[in-house]
């Protein structure tokens, strides 16, 4: 799926970066995707950012917490959000030699079924978390796991 925010500020990646892409910090496997792309961008135009990040708060006001714990969200240039598969296809194409798999998972017939394991592999995620280690000084995360934007927001706004 693929929105523009129909208010608000523009929502857009940092100055040197083509996608913003978010994600859920507390979740093992969600960092290690992070990790995982950041490994293959040399030119760092994929930033990561940790939904719990106040800077995302401020950033992206515009995005459900909830939601971009549930599915990967990633923010372009023109301020349009990719959300789940469409967001892992929006940062492959930023990877040097990967914009292939982007190109293929956008094929008819797999696009469906790739979306479909997405869909289930992201609402299962925290099963496969118990194998996962999480970062340094944190806890991991269980659906109760909540993340409060608005108290983000305002620690954002006092940092500036």
């Amino acid at each position: 799926m693929i929105f523009t925010s129909p208010a608000g500020p523009p929502m857009r990646p940092n100055e040197g970066s083509v996608v913003a892409a978010l994600f859920d910090g507390r979740c093992g496997v969600c960092s290690r995707s992070a990790r995982w792309f950041g490994e293959r961008d040399p030119m760092g135009r994929i930033e990561r950012l940790d939904l719990r990040d106040p800077e995302a708060a401020a950033r992206f006001p515009d995005l459900s917490p909830d939601a971009v714990r549930a599915q990967m969200h990633v923010v372009d240039r023109e301020g349009r959000v990719h959300i789940g598969l469409e967001g892992v296809r929006a940062a492959l194409r930023e990877l040097p030699g990967w914009a292939w798999l982007a190109s293929v998972l956008g094929w008819p017939g797999l696009h469906a079924g790739a979306g479909l394991l997405y869909l289930a592999f992201a609402k299962n995620r925290l099963f496969f978390n118990r194998w996962l280690p999480v970062p340094e000084g944190e806890q991991p995360c269980t659906d109760a796991c909540a993340v409060d934007w608005e108290a983000l927001k305002r620690a954002a706004a006092e940092e500036r």
